[in-house]
């Protein structure tokens, strides 16, 4: 999307990849530490985890868990064409996302 960019990153220290998603400016710093306090309140083993963050001059970021399918939206609407649910999953997977 025009806000962010989203790619997969390893690290020197840690063999499992991560996901970086490194906003684009101009960023709403109050905005981005909301997003961030709130992705630190998730705890849900269908819910990638907060890693760390970039907050520098130029680049602000998160860094969460890889996952191998990509992002939830790019899931449900089959952008990566790697799986293809069905029309019930996808309400299903919308009716567990609202109940928590």
């Amino acid at each position: 999307n025009d806000f962010c960019t989203v790619q997969k990153v390893g690290t020197k220290f840690r063999r499992t990849p991560l996901t970086l998603k490194l906003y684009n400016p101009p960023v709403n710093t109050k905005q981005f530490w909301l997003i961030l306090y709130q992705i630190r309140q998730l705890s849900h083993p269908n819910v990638a985890r907060l890693k760390g963050y970039i907050y520098e001059r130029k680049k602000i970021g998160i860094l969460l868990e890889y996952t191998d399918l990509g992002l939830l939206h790019d899931v449900l609407y089959n952008k990566s064409r790697k799986i293809r649910l069905k029309p019930e999953l996808i309400i299903k997977f919308a009716k567990d996302i609202a109940h928590g």
